[in-house]
């Protein structure tokens, strides 16, 4: 066992070394793909599929307190008109968490209605433009620095909503939603009830 160990070990300082692997890339903070481009406390996305567009605006992340006393983390994209009205808004959330190490999340299926993973990120998102909101089916949540004041990443999902088509039934319509983050801490004090 220990030669096995060892070989694994001299496979992986060679790959470092003398290759120049990047093992940290997942999580690196420099990498742009990751929000390291962004001014601090905004976001850029862009949604394909039942409709095609791009946005970017502000994007703010907090733990708030659950009446029962438990932390929920929040990821908050949007954009806003002149007025200040929300326009779009892309919603991360997790139950019982408070910010998320570096890493690589699964987002929760919400089109599976036993779905109880309280562990995974949910995610939404809401358009003035389109009536209802669409809701993940899967993807990923990439955080790639956290700290108290920034917290910086990239999304990939697919999410859903249910339409009126023109026969009077409804349709599930789907759309794809990537992007990068350099999220500023946010201070609102909510509490959720």
């Amino acid at each position: 066992m220990r030669v096995s160990a060892r070989v694994i070990l001299l496979v992986v300082a060679t790959c470092v070394f003398l290759v120049g692997c990047d093992l940290t890339e997942p999580t690196d903070e420099t990498n742009p793909e990751c929000g390291a481009d962004l001014e601090k406390g905004s976001f850029e996305a862009e949604i394909t599929g039942y409709v095609d567009k791009s946005f970017e605006g502000a994007a703010v992340f907090e733990t708030v307190q659950a009446t029962t006393g438990e932390p929920i983390f929040f990821l908050r994209l949007s954009d806003a008109n002149n007025s200040g009205e929300i326009y779009r808004n892309i919603l991360f959330e997790r139950f019982r968490h408070n910010t998320p190490d570096i890493g690589i999340y699964d987002l929760a299926n919400l089109a599976k209605s036993d779905n109880q993973d309280m562990d995974r990120f949910a995610g939404t998102y809401n358009d003035t433009d389109i009536s209802g909101e669409f809701k993940t089916a899967g993807g990923t949540l990439q955080i790639c620095s956290a700290n108290t004041e920034t917290l910086t990443g990239g999304f990939d999902f697919h999410a859903y909503e249910l339409v009126q088509g023109n026969d009077g039934e409804q349709d599930t319509v789907q759309v794809r939603i990537t992007g990068k983050f350099r999220a500023e801490q946010g201070d609102t004090g909510i509490i959720i009830y």
